[in-house]
């Protein structure tokens, strides 16, 4: 478990409003898929999921955790097998929410693209 510093109510309050509306997860049940690897080899906790829906949000959450000395454990697609999107402690920081492809540029064979996309979506968009 992570040595994070106890998360106040305060700065919790904090992250989900910086989060925004639909954009914070505190319950344990709604927690549980962002805590764990696909293959179930690695279960992890922590105090709060946030699903900001743009850069500001991420921005400001960041600086909030920043002041506050705890960890954040960035997931995307949280697809990973090898466990480094299961948090120790801390927040967790999910993008599923910023995934819209912005272009599509066939001329230069390019996407431009928010973090939260999940590659599957883009090869089938390419």
């Amino acid at each position: 478990m992570s040595k994070d510093v106890a998360i106040s109510e305060e700065v919790l309050a904090r992250l989900c409003e910086a989060a925004g509306p639909n954009g914070w997860i505190d319950t344990p049940q709604e927690m549980e898929p962002y805590l764990l690897e696909q293959r179930g080899y690695y279960h992890g906790a922590c105090a709060l999921v946030v699903r900001p829906a743009s850069t500001e949000a991420v921005a400001q959450i960041i600086k909030i955790c920043a002041e506050a000395g705890i960890s954040v454990t960035p997931q995307s697609g949280n697809t990973g097998l090898m466990g480094g999107g299961v948090p120790e402690g801390g927040i967790v920081i999910n993008l599923s929410r910023m995934n819209k492809i912005r272009e599509v540029d066939q001329l230069n064979y390019t996407m431009t693209v928010e973090a939260g996309c999940v590659l599957q979506v883009l090869q089938q968009t390419a």
